[in-house]
């Protein structure tokens, strides 16, 4: 009797845990409501900057199949580069105003707010992706049977900046740290510039392009608009997989998102 009357506590806590994929479901709404008031503004910018923005490139190049590589370019550059800032300046910020500690404070996993967090930014990344497809509809007149097929490769690329972006983020001490990290996407550009065709790169942006993940990203975005499944094409894919891989295992050991 005593030994059913001391485990029948245990049995009550345990069961008064909330699991991981409730934790994370959780975590994901606490993380929205932040932005509920700005949400229609962010989703209406990410929505039209990269229309607006391949329209006028589109201006100067041309339209055409030889400007698929303008496509993949511009989505990578909307979808990745504007996910990666949206989650460096929001763990960074998180991290400065002492947000992280409050999450930390809770009887929550690593794990599940690492998720939730790369989730957020998946949905404010998703209407630039959207943006980009209907421009590349109406001015290349691309199929929509086409443009649907890229978007898991559009995502798989801003998947790994996000999260390598979150971690970083969340190394924030001061609004310097915060100005600096800022900047950080903006160096990606440069090292891959993913808005000039491979071929008229020199030498060395060419091989950062073919070792980041938003080079590879470009690459293969621009074999399924053009519907070239060879063997790149795998090898990209599955680079890409990786990269997202490493971000998760960086993420997981490496986040900073508890003071000591």
């Amino acid at each position: 009797m005593k030994d059913n009357i001391l485990v029948k506590p245990a049995l009550t806590e345990e069961k008064e845990k909330l699991s991981v994929i409730n934790q994370y479901f959780l975590l994901l709404r606490l993380l929205i409501t932040d932005y509920r008031s700005a949400a229609p503004f962010l989703l209406i910018i990410g929505l039209i900057i990269p229309m607006g923005f391949l329209w006028i490139l589109s201006r100067y190049v041309g339209t055409g199949p030889e400007t698929t590589w303008l496509l993949a370019g511009n989505i990578i550059m909307a979808v990745s580069f504007g996910s990666v800032s949206f989650s460096i300046q929001r763990t960074a910020l998180m991290k400065i105003e002492g947000e992280l500690d409050y999450y930390g404070s809770l009887s929550v996993k690593k794990s599940a707010f690492v998720f939730a967090i790369f989730t957020e930014s998946m949905i404010f990344a998703f209407p630039a992706l959207l943006g980009s497809m209907i421009m590349g509809n109406i001015l290349l007149e691309i199929p929509w049977s086409t443009l649907l097929s890229v978007i898991p490769i559009a995502l798989l690329s801003a998947g790994c900046l996000t999260i390598l972006g979150s971690t970083l983020g969340s190394y924030a001490k001061t609004m310097v740290h915060f100005a600096i990290f800022s900047y950080l996407p903006f160096l990606a550009v440069f090292l891959s510039p993913v808005m000039v065709p491979l071929v008229e790169l020199p030498l060395v942006l060419k091989i950062t392009s073919y070792v980041l993940p938003t080079g590879q990203a470009v690459m293969a975005l621009t074999d399924v608009l053009n519907r070239e499944f060879d063997q790149r094409f795998f090898l990209l894919l599955t680079a890409l997989i990786i990269w997202l891989a490493i971000g998760f295992y960086i993420a997981f050991k490496k986040l900073d998102w508890r003071s000591e």
